[in-house]
């Protein structure tokens, strides 16, 4: 079984904190990508989100699980924050197009 082709030139990377920190990527529209993180921790897609925990319009993710993200018309950014504990996050496109 092969595994997911993830580009390393589109990853991006951040500390993941009790601060919302939005990652560098603009993510582009029909181009798949995914979030994973070394902790559980919440994010929040828009054009200039700010993640909180546990609140309407973010979306939890466990640790050390690939979730798939998208754009979605001005929706481009992803914003991050821990759920109890700090860690590391990754938002990387994975080369394909939905």
């Amino acid at each position: 079984m092969g595994g997911i082709p993830i580009s390393l030139t589109t990853s991006d990377y951040k500390p993941v904190t009790s601060t919302s920190t939005q990652f560098d990527t603009t993510m582009v529209s029909g181009v798949q990508y995914v979030v994973t993180s070394s902790v559980a921790c919440w994010i929040r897609i828009g054009s200039n989100p700010t993640a909180a925990a546990d609140t309407d319009q973010n979306h939890y993710v466990p640790a050390n699980t690939m979730v798939p993200v998208a754009a979605n018309g001005t929706a481009t950014k992803v914003a991050i924050i821990r759920d109890s504990a700090d860690g590391d996050a990754t938002l990387s496109a994975i080369g394909g197009v939905i």
